[in-house]
C-alpha cells in the first residue's frame, strides 16, 4: 500500500498565509515604530563634521558602552567599518558627511536595533 500525502484544507493554507502577513508586516513596520531615526542619529553622531572611519572607531571606543555593541556592529559592517562606508560615502572621500548620507538614500538605510546601538556609541549630550 502507498503512502498518501494529507492534502492541506483551505483553513490550513488560510493560517499559514495569515502567519506570513503578520511576519511580514512585523518586519516591515519595526523600523518604522524606532525610537531613532536614521536622520536624527546622523545628524547627532556627525553633526556639520565629517569623519573618517579611524575618527569613528576612536569616538565609539572613548564613551563607556555595552563591551558587546562594538562587535556587534562591526559584525554587520565588517572590519573598519567597510560596509558602512561603501554604502553610505557618496563622494568616496573616506569621509562621511551629512551630505553623503542623504546622497546614498536608502542604501545606506540600517535596522533600528543598529542605530540604537550606534547612538549608545557616538551620541552623548
Amino acid at each position: 500500500m502507498l503512502y498518501k500525502k494529507p492534502q492541506l484544507c483551505h483553513t490550513d493554507m488560510f493560517q499559514n498565509m495569515l502567519h506570513f502577513l503578520v511576519i511580514t508586516l512585523t518586519l516591515i513596520y519595526s523600523n518604522a515604530l524606532c525610537s531613532i531615526s536614521q536622520q536624527e542619529l546622523w545628524n547627532c553622531a556627525l553633526g556639520s563634521k565629517c569623519l573618517n572611519k579611524y575618527q569613528l572607531h576612536a569616538i565609539s571606543s572613548r564613551h563607556k558602552t555595552s563591551s558587546l555593541q562594538q562587535p556587534f556592529i562591526l559584525a554587520i559592517e565588517g572590519p573598519k567599518y567597510k560596509r558602512l562606508y561603501d554604502e553610505c560615502d557618496a563622494n568616496k572621500d573616506g569621509c562621511l558627511d551629512l551630505q553623503d548620507i542623504k546622497q546614498s538614500g536608502d542604501k545606506c538605510m540600517r535596522s533600528c536595533l543598529w542605530r540604537e546601538t550606534m547612538k549608545s556609541m557616538l551620541c552623548h549630550s
